[in-house]
């Protein structure tokens, strides 16, 4: 029997993308800027390709078993989801109704359709492998869907002064990767947005812009069960950190973007936070403050790098005009030291 066009091991159709916009975002395609979509679509592809990892076992095989095995059967999923503010365990029981299944096959292709649909890196230990660097996330039978994703993003327990909590202009990535030697990291996975490596010395950052505004655009359409389960603050904030970070404005920030292959400033919303300050976030803030101390807090790691600091003005005129004088004494010590040589010398003769 030839295998359906729908079926997941094929990419999807133009239509069948245009069905799965409009289900997961309340959107169509014509809507949202081309590159948004492509950078999604090409997501969406690698996770369905990523259940063949691995699979030439019988073992491997069963840890990918879905219940769903077409494009739309993963469309109907919202449906499902939707209609019932149930925990996990009840969805699975709601799902088995539609394609019968071991609850194993049922909890993985919920986790999929999550991952699909939130882009949150949610799947089994046993899949670890499929993204080894990016933090795995756990939703267990007893939580409903927005339960798990309040877990996902805890907002800030921290109080913060305002005098502490004012940005620098030059709180970018540019900056970060010029003067910090700060490497960026781009993630699939928007719990990891904003994540420091230390030891690596390198930032992770969820760039699906069109996304987001994709997810926020729903807050805006009739009826509340329509909304994502995706919180509208965090979204906002996603959006302004991005914004942030890489300024539209600022050529050098559209070169980096050019250097990494990224679009996702080709298109607006470019508004930030209302004002400069930590305070303006609620759900990045604790990960923004680690990053601002790095930023403001680690020494240039080279000359070049220290000759392009200027986080502190005066630190950087009292550091190379030291320099300048030493320089000019060690000249006047040489010129000194030559000087004396010749005169013993013109005595000699």
């Amino acid at each position: 029997m030839a295998v359906l066009p729908e079926n997941l091991d094929h990419k999807p159709s133009h239509d069948t993308r245009q069905k799965i916009f409009q289900a997961f975002f309340g959107t169509s395609l014509a809507r949202v800027n081309h590159n948004h979509s492509q950078q999604y679509f090409s997501y969406y592809e690698r996770e369905l390709a990523m259940l063949k990892f691995g699979s030439l076992t019988s073992t491997a095989t069963s840890r990918n078993e879905l219940l769903v095995t077409t494009h739309t059967d993963l469309i109907e999923i919202v449906d499902v989801v939707r209609s019932a503010a149930d925990n996990k365990l009840n969805l699975i029981q709601a799902l088995q109704k539609r394609h019968p299944g071991t609850d194993a096959t049922a909890s993985r292709t919920l986790n999929l359709f999550v991952r699909l649909w939130l882009m949150l890196n949610v799947r089994e230990a046993e899949a670890l492998l499929h993204a080894p660097q990016t933090y795995l996330l756990h939703w267990s039978d007893k939580q409903t869907l927005p339960e798990f994703v309040a877990e996902a993003f805890p907002t800030s327990r921290w109080k913060i002064e305002a005098k502490d909590s004012r940005l620098h202009p030059s709180f970018t990535a540019v900056f970060m990767v010029d003067i910090c030697g700060l490497k960026l990291e781009w993630t699939d996975c928007l719990a990891d947005h904003l994540r420091l490596d230390r030891r690596h010395n390198a930032l992770r950052v969820y760039s699906y812009k069109g996304l987001l505004q994709a997810h926020l655009n729903t807050y805006q359409s009739t009826g509340a069960n329509n909304e994502s389960p995706l919180p509208e603050r965090l979204l906002m904030e996603t959006i302004w950190s991005l914004n942030l970070l890489f300024p539209q404005w600022d050529q050098n920030t559209n070169a980096l973007l050019k250097k990494h292959q990224q679009t996702f400033q080709q298109a607006g919303p470019y508004n930030g936070p209302p004002t400069l300050n930590l305070a303006e976030f609620q759900y990045w803030r604790d990960r923004l403050m680690e990053l601002h101390d790095v930023v403001f807090l680690a020494p240039p790691a080279s000359w070049a790098q220290l000759w392009r600091d200027r986080r502190n003005p005066q630190q950087f005129w009292t550091f190379w005009l030291a320099l300048v004088i030493l320089w000019l004494t060690l000249i006047s010590t040489v010129a000194g030291i030559v000087q004396a040589w010749a005169s013993i010398k013109s005595l000699d003769s």
